[in-house]
This record gives structure tokens, sequence and C-alpha cells, in this order.
């Protein structure tokens, strides 16, 4: 799927660090993406989830607008687009 193609929910793969990042309320680092969800701090398990969330990043489920740090995108009600998740 391409940029600018939203999806109605995130592949179940990733429903895990879309959960993490809803409860949290506020931008995360992979690192501790890596560690609320049970991967723990290994570098290759960072990494992974880093790449996941570049990707979610890209489908429109989240925002970098620092370099590392990704936060959650909500819905507006009504209008179908995206508006920063709470604590943004």
């Amino acid at each position: 799927m391409g940029a600018g193609h939203e999806m109605p929910v995130p592949p179940s793969s990733y429903q895990d660090i879309t959960e993490v990042l809803r409860a949290a309320g506020r931008p995360m680092r992979s690192k501790a993406v890596s560690r609320a969800i049970g991967w723990g701090y290994g570098a290759s398990k960072v990494e992974s989830v880093r790449l996941k969330l570049k990707r979610l990043a890209r489908l429109g489920w989240l925002t970098e607008d620092s370099p590392g740090l990704f936060a959650l995108l909500e819905r507006t009600k009504g209008s179908g687009s995206f508006s920063p998740g709470p604590g943004d």
C-alpha cells in the first residue's frame, strides 16, 4: 500500500505497538516501545521495533515529528483525517 492510502486498522502484527503508544499518550522512542511490548533492550529487537515504527509512520498511523520520536495519530471524528494523539 503506497503513501497516502490510509488503512482502517493497523496490521495485526503492529497492534501491540499502537496500543503501547495509545496507552502512553505521548511520543516514544523505539527502545521504550520495545521494552513496553516485552521485547527488551537488545539491539536487534530495538531495531526491529524501529523499522515497524517507521513503517507505521509511512502508512499514516504514526508521526515522527522529531527523529526517532514516534506518536500515534488518531482519527478526528467526522472528518476521516488524522490528528496527533493525546499528549502531543
